[in-house]
């Protein structure tokens, strides 16, 4: 399922919030995943030696991804930037001068 999950996700990253910030949210996003996937396991670890059964971690982690799955459902996309003009360029002096000469 990962690897299903992957591309779709980086896909849906760049749809929402363009090329420009890609790589920051990428970072983040991977680094959030990975303290998950140290964490996690760990936990689940913890929980089953205080409680004798892995179902107090399961019914946790059923209720985060729960969680997840509903802030992305209800989430909104961003709207895109909005474009200012630029000033046009100014012409040096020198180039004025010839300009109104000629």
């Amino acid at each position: 399922s990962w690897g299903a999950r992957g591309p779709l996700t980086q896909a849906l990253r760049a749809d929402y919030f363009g090329t420009a910030s890609f790589g920051k949210i990428m970072g983040f996003s991977s680094l959030i995943i990975m303290m998950g996937m140290t964490i996690g396991p760990l936990a689940a670890g913890g929980i089953y030696d205080l409680t004798g059964s892995y179902t107090p971690a399961f019914i946790f982690m059923a209720i985060s991804v729960g969680l997840g799955s509903l802030c992305f459902v209800f989430s909104n996309k961003p709207a895109p930037p909005t474009a200012t003009p630029s000033p046009a360029p100014r012409l040096q002096p020198e180039r004025e001068e010839a300009a109104v000469a000629s």
